[in-house]
C-alpha cells in the first residue's frame, strides 16, 4: 500500500474516529493535525507517526512511548493524551488535546524580548510541570520555546504549557530507546552533560529552563553560533554571560536564579524543578504597593525613580499626602496609579486588579476571516492558513511553508536575506540553516510555480536571498 503524504491525509479517518480537517505542522518524525472525534464533535491535535518510519519497530515504540509518558503525568501544565494507538493499515497516532495560544517560540519570534515577570511567570509553569514529570521518572530534554505554549485558563490568566515528550528519558522503561554516545536535544538549550552524549538527570531540564529564561529577556541563547559543533563546544567549556550584565533592568535575584541554573557542574545548579521554582516564585513580584513616607526616612519617590529604572513591575503608591503635586511628582516618576488616604479596600482591590490587567501581555492578535494576501490568482488565508487556487482548490503546506510564504508575500519587491527568512520562520533548531530555507523555497515553488525551473512569484538574488514578485 502507497504511502499517504500529509497532503493525502486530508479528509481521511484515523481509528475510526478522528476525521482529519488540516495539517497544523510537520517533522521529521511526525505530522500533527487538526482534527474532530466523529461521534463527539471534539477538535483534538492528531499527531501522525511518518508512514515511512512505521515499519521500524524502534522509532513506532518510541513514538507510543511519548503517549504513555505523557498520560503518566497528571498536570495542566502538560498536554493532556486523550488517546493513541495503531490502525490496521499501519497508521500510528497520539491524540492530545488542541490548544488556542501561541507557541513561546512564535511569540519571541513576533516580539524578540518578554520582560523578565513574563517570563518569570512562564518559567513557573514550566517548571511545575516538569516536577511532576520528573517525580514520575521522566526527564524531558528538549525544553525550548518551540515546546512551551503559552494559553489561557477559563479565568484568562496566561499559562505555560509543555509540549512534545518525544525524546523524553523514561527511567525503567522495558527496552533501551537511547543510546549512550547519541546526541539528542537542541543544541542551543542542551546541558553540557547532553552536550557531550553523556547520562542525563532531571538536571539537564533545569540548564535549559535557564537558556530558556535567558533567551525570552535578552533575545538570544547564551551560546550562539552558525556552527553546531561550536556551540556545544563552548556550551561545555564557557559560563554563560550574567543575565544582569546583558539586559541592567534584570533584578540581581532573577539573574542569579538563572546564573545557578546554567552552572556547568550538575551539583552546583538547583537539584529539583521544585527548588528553581520556588526561587524563581520568591523573586517574581506582581505589583508594588508603595508609601511616600518610609521607615528610616527614606522617600518613596527616590525609590519609586530606583524600581522603574530597572524594572516594570507595577507601582502603585499608597500614601497619606493627597496634594495635588504629589500625585503628579509620583505618576511622573513611574507610577502607575495613586491612592491618596483614607481609602476603602475595596476600592485599593479594584485599582490593584485595574493595574495588573493592564499590565498583562496583549494575547496574539486573532486574524479576521478575511485576513488574507491575493497573488496571481492565489489566496493565502492568514486566518486559517491555508493557500487557495483560483479555482478554489487548497494546496497542503507544511507549517514551514506556509510561514515562509507568508513572510516573502507580506514583503512583496523587497529583498529578503536567508538570515532573516530564518529568524521569521524558523526557531534555532539542529537543522535551521541557509539549506533549509533554499530547500523549502524549492518545495514552495514545485507547489505554485508554473515552471519551477523558471520561476515567476519567487526568485532568487544571486548572495543575498529571495524576492516575492506576485502580482495583486
Amino acid at each position: 500500500m502507497p504511502h499517504l503524504t500529509p497532503s493525502d491525509r486530508i479528509g481521511t479517518t484515523v481509528g475510526g474516529r478522528y476525521e482529519i480537517r488540516r495539517l497544523l505542522g510537520e517533522g521529521g518524525f511526525s505530522a500533527v493535525f487538526e482534527s474532530v472525534h466523529n461521534i463527539t464533535g471534539r477538535s483534538v491535535a492528531l499527531k501522525l507517526l511518518h508512514p515511512h518510519l512505521v515499519t521500524t519497530e524502534q522509532i513506532t515504540e518510541r513514538f507510543l512511548l511519548e503517549a504513555r509518558a505523557m498520560a503518566r503525568i497528571r498536570h495542566d501544565g502538560i498536554v493532556q493524551v486523550l488517546d493513541a494507538g495503531k490502525d490496521p493499515d499501519g497508521t500510528v497516532y497520539i491524540a492530545l488535546e488542541l490548544l488556542e495560544g501561541e507557541a513561546l517560540e512564535s511569540t519571541l519570534q513576533r516580539v524578540r524580548t518578554i520582560t523578565w515577570s513574563e517570563a518569570a511567570s512562564i518559567g513557573v509553569d514550566v517548571l511545575a510541570a516538569l516536577a511532576e514529570a520528573h517525580r514520575n521518572k521522566i526527564v524531558h530534554r528538549d525544553i525550548k520555546p518551540g515546546n512551551i505554549f503559552v494559553t489561557r485558563k477559563n479565568s484568562g490568566e496566561a499559562q505555560a504549557k509543555l509540549l512534545d515528550f518525544g525524546i523524553a528519558h523514561v527511567a525503567q522503561a522495558k527496552g533501551r530507546f537511547t543510546q549512550q554516545g547519541v546526541i539528542l536535544g537542541t543544541p542551543e538549550y542542551m546541558s553540557p552533560e547532553q552536550a557531550r552524549a553523556g547520562a542525563v538527570g532531571p538536571e539537564a531540564d533545569l540548564w535549559s529552563v535557564g537558556v530558556v529564561l535567558f533567551e525570552c529577556v535578552t533575545g538570544s541563547t547564551p551560546f550562539v553560533s552558525e556552527n553546531t559543533t561550536e556551540i556545544l563546544l563552548r556550551v561545555q567549556t564557557e559560563r554563560a554571560p550574567e543575565l544582569s550584565s546583558v539586559v541592567p533592568s534584570v533584578p540581581s535575584a532573577i539573574s542569579a536564579v538563572v546564573r545557578r541554573a546554567l552552572e556547568r557542574d550538575v551539583s552546583e545548579r538547583f537539584h529539583t524543578a521544585d527548588e528553581m521554582r520556588e526561587a524563581l516564585q520568591r523573586q517574581s513580584v506582581d505589583i508594588i504597593l508603595l508609601d511616600l513616607v518610609l521607615p528610616g526616612g527614606e522617600d518613596g519617590l527616590m525609590l519609586a525613580r530606583e524600581v522603574r529604572a530597572r524594572s516594570d513591575t507595577p507601582i502603585i503608591m499608597l500614601t497619606g499626602r493627597d496634594d495635588v503635586v504629589d500625585r503628579i511628582v509620583g505618576l511622573e516618576v513611574g507610577a502607575d496609579d495613586y491612592i491618596a488616604k483614607p481609602f476603602h479596600l475595596r476600592e485599593v482591590l479594584a485599582r490593584l486588579r485595574t493595574v495588573l490587567r493592564r499590565r498583562q501581555p496583549a494575547a496574539p492578535a486573532r486574524a479576521e476571516p478575511d485576513d488574507a494576501i491575493h497573488f496571481d490568482g492565489w489566496r493565502l488565508d492568514l486566518a486559517r492558513r491555508q493557500l487557495v487556487t483560483a479555482e478554489g482548490t487548497e494546496i497542503v503546506l507544511t507549517t514551514g511553508e506556509f510561514d515562509m510564504l507568508a513572510a516573502l508575500a507580506r514583503a512583496p519587491g523587497r529583498v529578503l536575506s536567508r538570515d532573516v527568512l530564518m529568524d521569521l520562520t524558523h526557531g534555532r533548531s539542529l537543522e535551521a540553516f541557509d539549506r533549509t530555507i533554499d530547500a523549502q523555497i524549492a518545495r514552495l515553488r514545485k507547489k505554485i510555480e508554473p515552471d519551477p525551473s523558471r520561476p515567476t512569484l519567487i526568485k532568487s538574488v544571486r548572495g543575498v536571498g529571495y524576492v516575492f514578485t506576485g502580482k495583486p
